[in-house]
């Protein structure tokens, strides 16, 4: 899918939208499996992704659809701070083990350190209804 290749980041963009007239770009760099066995390779997608922005978010989205799910999760706190890309880090079945991702790679970040934006140690929504689970970082480019 896609084709157009950020140039913000690394990976070519599954969705490329609009929002408010500004480019939007939705990716895709997930990793599955236990969140202890990957949760390094995490964090070093976290510092790839948020070296060189004006904001950065992390939170997590559900759906069949990884750009669909993600692109639901742009709400106008984001929108507020300019947010333009998100990239889907991590995916599983088990929403436990999404949030469980989410709240060690907030820690490991620093909510509100920084460029980060998160105003909350992650968990705050709603339960997903599923199937899948990912946690995306957003950013500000």
């Amino acid at each position: 899918m896609g084709g157009i290749v950020s140039q913000f980041l690394k990976c070519t963009c599954i969705s490329r939208d609009e929002i408010d007239g500004a480019p939007y770009c939705i990716t895709d760099d997930v990793l599955t499996g236990d969140p202890d066995d990957v949760m390094q390779e995490l964090q070093d997608k976290v510092d790839e992704y948020t070296g060189n922005v004006s904001a950065d978010y992390i939170g997590t989205s559900s759906g069949d659809n990884r750009a669909k799910a993600m692109k639901r999760r742009h709400d106008n706190y984001k929108k507020e701070n300019n947010i333009d890309t998100m990239v889907a880090i991590y995916e599983s079945n088990n929403e436990g083990d999404c949030r469980k991702v989410e709240k060690e790679l907030l820690e490991y970040r620093g909510i509100g350190n920084g460029t980060n934006i998160n105003r909350t140690g992650g968990g705050g929504g709603r339960n997903s209804k599923g199937p899948k689970y990912q946690v995306y970082i957003a950013t500000s480019t």
